[in-house]
């Protein structure tokens, strides 16, 4: 259905069918929103965005939930120094190649 939101109760209705014929996994609402949220926070938006995104109340809410897809400070620290660093070594490594 295009152009209509697509809330918890009306997907419960259409899944229905799905849900129940033979063979079919099942596919819960709930596993939309995660997948949903999955997406978003690998996309790189903020908790708020998100929040909002999934109707939460808080961001507390939406953290305490999806808190674990986020990047970490260890992730991110890593990632501005690699990005520094490992242009400048190769660029080193190379002049001291050309110099032998």
């Amino acid at each position: 259905v295009t152009g209509v939101e697509l809330t918890r109760r009306l997907f419960g209705l259409d899944a229905l069918d799905v849900n129940h014929a033979p063979g079919a996994p099942g596919a819960h609402f709930h596993d939309l929103r995660h997948h949903y949220a999955s997406v978003l926070i690998q996309a790189g938006l903020n908790v708020k965005v998100v929040q909002e995104r999934l109707g939460h109340a808080t961001a507390t809410e939406t953290l305490d939930t999806y808190a674990h897809l986020w990047p970490d400070d260890e992730d991110r620290t890593r990632a501005a120094i690699d990005s520094v660093w490992v242009p400048a070594v190769s660029d080193l490594c190379q002049a001291e190649q050309s110099e032998s």
